[in-house]
């Protein structure tokens, strides 16, 4: 069972809503970049789902945050490493360039360019 059949995302919580989705992001914007190590800005920090299947919701700044439920932001994040932009893109990227390989018949080890 995925996390969509398990939690209602349908969950909305109008009163201080925003003010504790920003605590929760502020909180694991702070930790360092799982790939690189550095510690960034807030504004340079991304929540990278280590299971894109299981993803209920997408964790980004905006309006649309002012209606998530911090418990469901909270578990959201659970599922989630934090990383710098860069190296974020750069994950992005190397999965790509593996489903392409994959289609070719190239091994993922040869993809380790960084």
């Amino acid at each position: 069972m995925n996390v969509r059949q398990r939690i209602d995302i349908r969950q909305f919580n109008p009163n201080l809503t925003r003010e504790q989705a920003d605590a929760l992001l502020a909180e694991f914007k702070a930790r360092p970049c799982t790939d690189c190590g550095n510690t960034f800005p807030a504004c340079c920090m991304d929540a990278h789902h280590l299971d894109p299947r299981d993803k209920a919701i997408e964790i980004r700044r905006g309006a649309s945050m002012a209606t998530i439920h911090p418990v469901l932001l909270q578990v959201e994040l659970t599922k989630c490493v934090p990383l710098c932009a860069n190296c974020h893109r750069i994950r992005h990227w190397k999965d790509r360039e593996a489903r392409k390989a994959a289609v070719k018949g190239i091994p993922r080890r040869a993809l380790s360019v960084y």
